[in-house]
């Protein structure tokens, strides 16, 4: 990775200013509109006490003109990104490498899709030691999907894929797509698990991204639990946004129903299915957050992987957040190196190897 082993909590704390979650107001499928001022934890450990690498983004969205153009032609509001101004973001808050991955709004034909992964790996290939990428798949066509994901790996050298939880109402573990699944488990995948607009639409007339999509989250994740499918394909490795949404709150809650006629799976399985998840920390770094999810883990946070969710969360606000999961969390050098570098690196080697 090109940026020295420091600390940067002090460049992110001068993005600072009033922090919004940026991006698409008013779009579908997981994009988040603007908020107002977070409000900012009180710290539990100095800015001069933390000095890690810098962090591994897994959650870190690109906007390529075709996409652009695209979303604008459906009448989507939309921000400007060029590399070079991603790259200095990516410098400012203490990010030395990220995993592209194609935004979830706008037409998602097999086309669209097949050219926004050859997008995403030409950014990856102009700069390596800055860029993976995570490609897309045109769930709704199998055929068309089984093909991406060997073009993917075998011709553009993806680094692992971004799976929405349903696809035109269809639940990723729908058995429609096994065969989707099985090819993923056969190569070992590692697979971004972001929410998309809940099957059943919204029930109450407020924008998903304020709280259906953790709770999407939640449904699609304990369902491949539940389906067996978690189990049946163990090689995928699979990454929950938002930190799983309200899945480490609510696993205790989901193990009890064994032995119910509701359930089928013993309780002991259940939780230890749920810990075989990874989790991503965007949108999700206040103490409460972290402590659910530790709790969860056993206090083990070796699959916790920092996540901004950058541009859609504006670098103001991906700087607060990063000031308060290394401030406020209550957790050890150790643990943060882990959580922003160590996990991510293990899972994808390119920047395991920048680092060497």
């Amino acid at each position: 990775m090109s940026m020295s082993r420091r600390s940067f909590l002090t460049a992110a704390a001068a993005i600072g200013g009033t922090v919004a979650l940026g991006g698409l107001a008013g779009c579908s499928a997981g994009e988040e509109p603007e908020q107002g001022a977070d409000q900012v934890q009180e710290p539990t450990q100095s800015q001069e006490e933390i000095v890690i690498t810098p962090a591994i983004d897994i959650h870190h969205h690109y906007l390529p003109p075709e996409v652009v153009a695209a979303m604008q032609a459906q009448g989507l509001p939309t921000r400007e990104w060029t590399v070079q101004a991603d790259i200095e973001f990516c410098d400012q808050v203490g990010v030395g490498g990220a995993l592209l991955a194609y935004p979830t709004t706008g037409v998602r034909t097999a086309e669209m899709i097949r050219a926004a992964n050859e997008q995403a790996a030409a950014y990856s290939a102009e700069s390596p030691e800055r860029y993976g990428f995570l490609a897309s798949l045109p769930c709704d066509d199998m055929a068309a999907t089984l093909s991406e994901i060997d073009y993917a790996y075998d011709q553009l050298g993806a680094d692992g894929f971004v799976l929405f939880s349903n696809y035109a109402g269809v639940n990723i573990s729908d058995p429609a797509n096994e065969a989707m699944l099985e090819s993923l488990d056969s190569r070992g995948a590692v697979i971004h698990f972001h929410p998309n607009d809940p099957v059943n639409g919204l029930i109450y007339q407020r924008h998903a991204s304020v709280y259906e999509l953790p709770f999407e989250t939640t449904r699609a994740a304990i369902e491949l639990v539940f389906s067996g499918m978690k189990e049946k394909y163990p090689n995928i490795k699979w990454v929950l946004a938002h930190a799983g949404g309200t899945l480490p709150y609510l696993s205790h809650r989901f193990s009890l129903f064994y032995g119910t006629g509701l359930v089928d799976m013993e309780g002991e399985k259940v939780l230890e299915l749920c810990r075989s998840f990874y989790f991503d920390t965007a949108l999700s770094s206040s103490p409460q957050q972290m402590l659910a999810l530790k709790e969860m883990l056993g206090g083990n946070l070796d699959h916790v992987i920092y996540g901004s969710d950058f541009p859609m969360r504006d670098a103001a606000g991906v700087a607060t957040d990063m000031m308060t999961l290394k401030t406020t969390c209550n957790l050890t050098n150790e643990e943060l190196e882990a959580i922003c570098y160590g996990n991510a690196a293990k899972l994808f080697p390119r920047f395991a190897k920048a680092e060497a």
